[in-house]
C-alpha cells in the first residue's frame, strides 16, 4: 500500500489536522497520554479494518482511555518474563558487588550487563513483533481475555512469522519517526506522533493477513 496515499488520506479527510493536533496534545500528558494514544491507535485500526471512509475517530477520551488501559495491561502481561529477569539481574549484581572479590565482581557484573543488553534487545523486537497481533485480537471484542490467549497468539505467529516481519519493520520506522518530532519543537511533536501512529493503525488495519485471526 502506497505510503504517500495513506498519509494524504489521513491529512485530507474532514478535520484531519485538527484531530491529529488534539491527539498529539493529549499524548504529551504523562501516563494518561500514552494510554489514550494506545486506545486511539486501536480505534484507527478498527476503522481501517471495518472499511470506514474516514481513518481518524472522533474525540472519545473515556473510550480510548479504557481501551488503552486494557491493551497496556495486556502488553504488561507479555513483558512479565523480562521484568522477572531484570529483577534477577539486580539481585545478582548485588551479590557480585558485595560478596565477590572486587576484581572478579566487576568482571561478572560486566558479563551480566552485556548479556542482559542482548536479551533485552531481542525481547524488545519479539514484543514489537507481537504488537499488531495483540491489537487485532483486542479490537474484535474489546476483551482483555482475547489479548492473553497465548495459545492463539503463538499458533498465529508461528504460522505467519515471515508475513509479520513487515509490520515489525514498519513499527520500528513509526517509533523512530514519532520520536523525531521532539527535534521539531512543539508543532513537530503534535503532528509526527499522531500521524505516525495513525499511519501504522491504518496500515495494519488494512492487512488481510489479520483476517485469519
Amino acid at each position: 500500500m502506497d505510503i504517500v496515499f495513506i498519509i494524504k488520506k489521513i491529512l485530507t479527510e474532514p478535520d484531519g489536522i485538527k484531530k491529529l493536533l488534539i491527539t498529539g496534545a493529549i499524548s504529551l500528558i504523562p501516563i494518561f497520554g500514552a494510554l489514550y494514544l494506545l486506545g486511539w491507535v486501536c480505534a484507527v485500526t478498527e476503522r481501517a479494518d471495518g472499511g470506514y471512509s474516514s481513518v481518524l475517530p472522533e474525540l472519545n477520551i473515556p473510550g480510548c482511555l479504557k481501551d488503552g488501559a486494557l491493551l497496556a495491561l495486556g502488553f504488561l502481561t507479555y513483558n512479565l518474563p523480562i521484568l522477572v529477569l531484570y529483577g534477577l539481574k539486580r539481585l545478582l549484581e548485588f551479590c557480585f558487588t558485595h560478596w565477590v572479590p572486587s576484581g572478579a565482581g566487576k568482571v561478572l557484573c560486566g558479563i551480566l550487563n552485556g548479556l542482559s543488553a542482548v536479551i533485552g534487545t531481542l525481547w524488545l523486537f519479539l514484543f514489537l513483533f507481537l504488537v499488531p497481533v495483540l491489537i487485532h485480537l483486542f479490537i474484535r471484542r474489546h476483551d482483555f481475555r482475547d489479548i492473553v490467549d497465548f495459545g492463539r497468539v503463538y499458533r498465529f505467529c508461528v504460522k505467519h512469522v515471515h508475513e509479520l516481519l513487515s509490520p515489525l519493520a514498519m513499527l520500528c520506522v513509526v517509533l523512530t519517526t514519532a520520536a523525531s518530532g521532539f527535534s521539531l519543537l512543539m508543532v513537530g511533536i503534535l503532528l509526527t506522533i499522531p500521524l505516525s501512529f495513525a499511519f501504522y493503525g491504518y496500515r495494519i488495519g488494512r492487512q488481510e493477513l489479520f483476517l485469519q485471526l
